[in-house]
């Protein structure tokens, strides 16, 4: 074979191991994998003694050496050194490639691997793996088999090399990150599922009150929490937190003073502020330095028409009386888990069934948009509208969603409403002087529905008018018989009943007046039919069960 026929063959088996080596390259799946695949090519490909490929380790600052020595050595060897010591160290410094031809005269050479392998280094070729401005490693072939030393040819063939095996490490480090932060993913909505398990759900209903809640964490986990708690006397204790910080530490303490607060309700239908001097006092012991809870808690007693309220650090509750909201002038107080032994003490407040409370943390009125620009409590109440208690919410929460910036969330978000819901039951006597309890019953719960004014007072009118003529026709005007009142409200309807155990009614009797002929009386039938989309007159035995649907439409 001549001498330029030994050449081709020698460069044609240097190329089938390269291509072998890249083909290698694109299946690995790991770190192993790619230092087995570059290693049983590389002595061919580089007609080396030896090969090594030197990997960072970050946390100790040295280089991980991989070696073979030819395609008779299977067993991969790895030592390690500091990555700041021998040639390979200066070339994953410096990144920058060399080529030695005497390594015994190179001041940079350390023979600490010469000593341990029992091999003498005399020439080296040595590049980096760069991506961008970042060294991922190096490679070094170690004493040329057929010359005194390396070649440019060499060089260009272990740089070639360097390029496949850069970006399998690339590649392997994105695939690696990805099943991190997919594992980091899953951890987190796991936690996050965990910490929603601690909260009650959005909505929430009680014999006398409903509770409605939207609620939005800026990151996976929130610091911000709720609580919807039943108590004795159908009361029911709803209030609104946040935790100082944010990530995993705010999340975990939030969900410890839900466990709290279930913990201590106990106390709260004696009296609110002693919950909360105990709940400050337990989270005082227990919380790090710097850490606080601020929380806005309202107590609901509707057998006293009562809310109690206590503001330790956050916003004051806002009221619906029925014509508009309006923030409460309650006290402000410290957060909770600051001073321990702080005196807080409730404001009692006159409550009406209908009414609405709303809490919310500061994430709401803080939340920004693309600009910057804050949210802010006027937004806040221009998106309160009239409806039913969710309508309300959902309304209000989609003006919010769509003016901030979910993706760029600083501070987690809770809305709730708290709707004081109307006893569905009401039995009085008749007599004429319980017209007003009958009239507060059907205020109550147009309010509760949302009806705006005109139209409560539309529903009052017809329905005090169909109790006058029970009063008048069923029991001919006698006293001490028995009305019953019941309520049942969805979201599309608002129905009552109004039972009488006197004479029975039959609408086809009732002569009909034209409306043009004006006189005292005998509209009653018309007033209700233009109130309410159904009018019912039930025979019962005996009297009769009136029921009236009234649509709930026009919700703006």
């Amino acid at each position: 074979m001549s001498d330029l026929d030994a050449v081709n063959a020698s460069l044609l088996e240097r190329t089938h191991a390269l291509m072998g080596a890249a083909r290698g390259l694109i299946s690995c799946t790991n770190i192993e994998s790619i230092v087995n695949n570059l290693l049983s090519y590389s002595i061919e490909m580089l007609q080396s003694q030896n090969c090594s490929l030197y990997l960072p380790d970050p946390k100790t600052e040295e280089l991980i050496i991989y070696s073979a020595r030819g395609s008779h050595d299977s067993t991969i060897h790895t030592f390690r050194i500091p990555w700041s010591k021998g040639v390979a160290g200066d070339v994953f410094i410096s990144k920058k490639a060399c080529k030695i031809d005497d390594v015994q005269k190179d001041p940079r050479f350390m023979n600490l691997l010469d000593q341990k392998t029992g091999h003498k280094t005399r020439t080296m070729l040595c590049i980096p793996l760069l991506e961008g401005e970042s060294c991922l490693g190096v490679i070094q072939a170690i004493n040329s088999i057929h010359t005194d030393s390396f070649t440019d040819l060499d060089q260009e063939i272990i740089e070639g090399l360097g390029g496949m095996v850069t970006s399998a490490l690339v590649r392997l480090r994105k695939e690696e990150l990805q099943k991190t932060a997919e594992k980091i993913r899953r951890d987190l909505n796991l936690a996050n599922e965990i910490q929603k398990s601690f909260l009650p759900p959005e909505t929430s209903h009680f014999s006398r009150a409903d509770v409605h809640v939207r609620y939005q964490p800026a990151f996976t986990l929130s610091g911000d929490f709720y609580v919807a708690v039943p108590l004795q006397h159908d009361s029911v204790l709803f209030a609104v937190g946040d935790v100082s910080g944010k990530g995993i530490a705010a999340a975990l303490i939030s969900a410890q003073v839900v466990g709290e607060i279930s913990a201590l309700t106990s106390l709260a239908i004696e009296n609110l502020a002693d919950f909360v001097k105990t709940l400050n006092q337990n989270l005082s012991l227990r919380l790090s330095a710097g850490r606080f809870v601020a929380t806005s808690f309202l107590l609901y007693h509707p057998e006293k028409n009562i809310m109690e309220a206590i503001c330790a650090g956050q916003f004051q509750p806002w009221r619906w009386d029925g014509n508009a909201w309006t923030s409460c002038l309650i006290p402000s107080a410290p957060p909770l888990g600051i001073l321990a032994q702080y005196p807080y003490f409730s404001t009692q407040i006159p409550c009406l069934p209908g009414e609405r409370w709303m809490l919310f943390s500061d994430g709401i009125n803080e939340g920004r948009n693309d600009q910057s620009e804050e949210y802010g409590m006027e937004r806040l109440q221009n998106s309160l509208s009239i409806g039913t208690p969710q309508f309300v919410l959902n309304k209000s929460w989609q003006e919010w969603t769509q003016f901030v910036s979910i993706e760029k969330l600083h501070d987690d978000a809770c809305l709730g409403i708290l709707s004081c819901a109307p006893s569905p039951f009401l039995r009085v006597l008749s007599e004429t002087k319980n017209c007003k309890k009958v009239r507060a019953f059907i205020e109550g719960w147009c309010m509760y529905a949302g009806f705006e004014d005109i139209v409560r007072g539309q529903v009052v009118l017809a329905i005090d008018e169909a109790f006058t003529n029970i009063l008048r026709h069923a029991y001919i005007s006698e006293t001490g018989q028995p009305i019953d009142l019941s309520a049942t409200l969805t979201e599309e309807t608002l129905e009552f009943k109004i039972r009488d155990y006197g004479k029975t009614f039959n609408p086809q009797n009732v002569p009909h007046r034209p409306l043009e002929m004006i006189k005292p009386g005998g509209l009653g039938m018309h007033i209700l039919h233009m109130t309410f989309e159904t009018v019912d007159h039930l025979p019962q035995n005996p009297g009769t069960e009136l029921r009236l649907i009234k649509k709930i439409v026009g919700q703006k």
